[in-house]
């Protein structure tokens, strides 16, 4: 026997009021969207709209879970800033994010405004005015503070689904050997020729000799290195906090030359503060793109010198976990990707094999 089609039953469930009825045999069980329990006229009428359409044979959209008004989206946006300094974020996490919430009140005022169908008009707008990897960037920011709105806040129920733009870097590597740094860096002005004394050039050698991100340069401050001589580190090592580490550890390294003369010149001549900046959080981007076009380079950013380090450092080890320590990677996965062995270097190996396997010949014959 088939099942009968009843009356339409409406019931309070999880903050919400849902319909049950039966339709052509088949029991259906579905949300109203009615969140206010003292509208019950409210959900019986939603529930006879949702169950004509399912007795016409017409496809019914769920309706869109609604929110609770959550109050102004820059309020918000301000105490989400204000959580994750209480949480130790890195300040460039929360420098980002802050940024970008600008553009995100422009577009929105309240939470409760942010759908789904608002999301894909915004990454399609945002998608002709930006490159991949910005919009990527901004939909990661928006998608963590609805998470945060939603379990942290609670100002909304449900976190709108939206796909993220896969990200497609222009960033093309260049590999600098030390004779091509060497050459960049006498280009760079240092801080007595440059025009406001800025240390353009002891900036760039610290990246260098440390394989650092720009962000950890810019970062760094005077109680992070220590200067005294250990048995392991004879010219003192330097610790960069957590916080201000992209895999959130503590990371240790001895100073190598170049980095221990700069930087002991640098704190001679100004005597600075424990808890002040090396060299400010300033951008020497230009700078840097003017010294490669004089040295004939190519398009050299500041990344280029940490992924050459890297690169230079593998090629004279055979220590994978030593190289992997320099670049601060979680996975051997993530240090490949930065290694690139030089022509030179697998010519070598190839000869070397190849000579071995000859001698391996004649002392058989």
């Amino acid at each position: 026997m088939g099942r009968r089609a009843g009356p339409t039953r409406i019931e309070w469930h999880h903050g919400q009021y849902w319909c049950k009825f039966t339709v052509q045999g088949e029991r259906k069980r579905l949300p109203t969207g009615v969140r206010d329990q003292g509208a019950v006229a409210e959900a019986e009428a939603e529930a006879e709209r949702i169950r004509a359409k399912h007795t016409l044979g017409r496809p019914v959209e769920r309706p869109t879970t609604r929110r609770r008004a959550a109050g102004n989206l820059e309020d918000l946006f301000i105490k989400h800033i204000a959580w994750a300094q209480a949480q130790g974020k890195a300040a460039g996490y929360i420098r980002k994010k802050r940024e970008q919430s600008i553009q995100f009140c422009e577009l929105w005022d309240d939470v409760a405004d942010i759908d789904e169908a608002g999301i894909a008009k915004w990454q399609t707008k945002r998608s002709r005015e930006i490159g991949s990897v910005t919009l990527y960037k901004e939909e990661v920011t928006l998608s963590t503070f609805l998470a945060w709105a939603c379990k942290v806040a609670k100002v909304i129920q449900v976190i709108p689904r939206f796909d993220h733009c896969k990200p497609v870097s222009d960033y093309q590597p260049i590999d600098l050997d030390r004779h091509q740094v060497d050459q960049l860096l006498a280009a760079l002005p240092d801080r007595r020729t440059h025009r406001k004394r800025c240390p353009v050039r002891e900036f760039y050698t610290v990246q260098w000799a440390l394989a650092l991100r720009i962000g950890e340069v810019q970062a760094m401050r005077w109680n992070w290195i220590d200067f005294r001589e250990r048995s392991d580190c004879p010219l003192g090592v330097i610790t960069l906090p957590a916080i201000w580490q992209k895999n959130r550890q503590t990371w240790v390294e001895a100073l190598p030359r170049a980095a221990y003369d700069v930087l002991q010149e640098m704190k001679r001549e100004r005597d600075p503060l424990p808890t002040s900046l090396v060299f400010g959080r300033r951008d020497f981007g230009e700078s840097l793109r003017v010294a490669a076009l004089k040295c004939k380079l190519g398009d050299v950013v500041s990344h280029h010198l940490r992924h050459g380090r890297i690169t230079e450092v593998a090629n004279n080890t055979r220590d994978v976990a030593s190289v992997q320590h320099v670049g601060r990677h979680k996975t051997l996965a993530m240090t490949q990707r930065y290694v690139r062995t030089r022509l030179e270097g697998a010519a070598r190996a190839v000869f070397a094999t190849d000579a071995a396997a000859e001698r391996d010949r004649d002392r058989d014959r």
